[in-house]
């Protein structure tokens, strides 16, 4: 079976692998006009760190933060604990914070923006997610997963370089060093 991709390449799959192995139809994401971006950064260990009042103060005036931290921070009063917070932790809020209010990425938040086909069901908790996964040799993994907007290739890139330019050069403001 020859099947067209959406980058006009062709594949040749043998019949025998579509009725054994399965497969799974993205067409409903091509219609949609929305693609999926999943790329993951390696975060240098040794710059992870536990944060200090002093330091909470300078990271409450990064656009984003200040809510959230203060938000943690009642929460642990409520609760008599004392959760500290670490620098990757918050910058991991803070990438979840720009990606919902990116216009070029896909949110419920801005679920009013038009897409070509409106049976995309994609789950509030399934939409924009920031995580860390497993680390190695190279560092700490952190993935990113969300939609774009734009299904066509060059925009697709675009979106993605300029969401990746923004995670390595916002890493410094949290003090984390990314592995290249």
């Amino acid at each position: 079976v020859k099947i067209l991709n959406f980058d006009k390449t062709i594949v040749t799959i043998p019949t025998y692998s579509l009725v054994s192995e399965g497969f799974i139809n993205q067409q409903e994401i091509l219609n949609s006009g929305l693609r999926r971006i999943k790329r993951s950064v390696r975060i240098e260990a040794s710059s992870i760190k536990l944060i200090n009042e002093t330091e909470l103060e300078k990271y409450k005036n990064i656009k984003y933060m200040k809510e959230y931290i203060e938000h943690k921070l009642e929460q642990n009063q409520e609760q008599s604990t004392s959760v500290q917070l670490t620098n990757l932790g918050l910058f991991r809020k803070y990438l979840q914070k720009y990606i919902e209010d990116n216009p070029m990425i896909y949110s419920f938040k801005n679920a009013n923006r038009k897409t070509k086909n409106k049976t995309l069901s994609l789950h509030k908790e399934e939409n924009i997610i920031v995580r860390i996964i497993e680390g190695n040799k190279e560092g700490v993994g952190l993935e990113i997963y969300c939609f774009s907007n734009k299904s066509d290739w060059k925009e697709y890139e675009y979106i993605v370089a300029t969401l990746l330019e923004h995670v390595y050069s916002s890493a410094i403001q949290f003090d984390i060093q990314i592995n290249c």
